[in-house]
């Protein structure tokens, strides 16, 4: 067994242990390796939300993304073949500051404690495994098996976990709405984690609208294979645009005050969706875009990935 593969045993093991991917990132300095950068700056912009240097911090994160750099990470693979990232501990900023172009009145800027790591899928759930398990493909377009399945409503993705969960003995859910911000950003507080412009290569959405300065490009008019665009700092994919993606949350606006491991109200007729999908404009796909919907709500614009706490 490969140095670099027993660390990532280790982290497996306990992705909350900052330690040994610090440890990690010595053995791949020693042996001239970037991804060595990575990690440490993934520390850095998860420790603290008032971290001092932040902006430069967070722009050589974002050269480093650009140049194919990622840090080496954990993957763990369950009976269906499905992916789930290790995500680590930490805190964030949640929500858009008051500048953000686009932001809603329901985003406001919150410090939000995730005290407990927790795995979520570097994909959504793709049209075979939902119709393996449900017995129904829903979706709108079923030309390729590869794409997400869309169409889902809140309460069959809860099934789809309820089954899954049966099936493999783990406990697979819908990660909360905080969880799914905090995975999507990867340790940033631009609008969208590669920061402040978009691109049809980068994310699947309306091409024919920009976002700032952002040139106009390729609008697909349907949902892109899983996997098919490039993944953010954490390896997660199309977490920006695609689907929009049911998350656990009832639907409140944020009160901007702080939080720790925030699962959203307790009652609510409203469920909350993210991320945005291959038919809205580039404001609707930002990391801090927020939908809602009644749990039996259904639209081709609709679909999910699901999370664990332990694999």
């Amino acid at each position: 067994m490969s140095d670099e593969r027993a660390f990532l045993d280790a982290i497996a093991a306990d992705p909350g242990d900052w330690q040994v991917r610090l440890i990690l990132a010595d053995y791949l300095q020693d042996n001239d390796d970037s991804r060595a950068e990575m990690i440490r700056l993934t520390y850095d912009l998860t420790r603290s939300t008032t971290l001092r240097g932040r902006t430069a911090r967070e722009s050589r994160y974002r050269e480093l993304l650009a140049e194919g750099v990622r840090a080496p990470a954990p993957v763990g693979t369950n009976s269906m073949g499905m992916t789930f990232a290790a995500v680590p501990p930490g805190e964030f900023l949640m929500g858009s500051g008051p500048r953000e172009s686009g932001r809603k009145n329901d985003e406001a800027q919150h410090r939000v404690i995730l005290t407990k790591p927790y795995w979520i899928g570097t994909h959504l759930i793709d049209q075979t495994a939902w119709l393996e398990l449900m017995h129904e493909n829903p979706s709108s377009v079923r030309d390729d098996p590869r794409l997400p399945v869309d169409s889902t409503n809140w309460v069959e993705c809860v099934e789809f976990c309820r089954r899954l969960s049966e099936r493999d003995q783990r406990s697979y859910r819908l990660p909360s709405e905080a969880e799914w911000e905090y995975a999507c950003r990867a340790g940033t507080t631009t609008p969208f984690h590669f920061g402040r412009r978009i691109g049809p290569t980068q994310v699947n959405y309306d091409g024919n609208y920009s976002y700032l300065r952002s040139p106009k490009g390729e609008y697909r008019c349907r949902q892109n294979r899983c996997g098919e665009l490039p993944a953010n700092p954490w390896g997660i994919y199309d977490m920006h645009g695609n689907l929009w993606e049911w998350v656990s949350d009832n639907f409140a606006n944020f009160q901007g005050t702080e939080a720790t491991d925030p699962r959203g109200p307790r009652r609510g007729n409203l469920r909350v969706l993210r991320g945005g999908c291959w038919d809205a404009i580039p404001g609707y796909c930002r990391s801090a875009i927020r939908n809602d919907e009644p749990p039996t709500s259904r639209s081709r614009y609709y679909g999910c990935r699901i999370a664990l706490d332990r694999f």
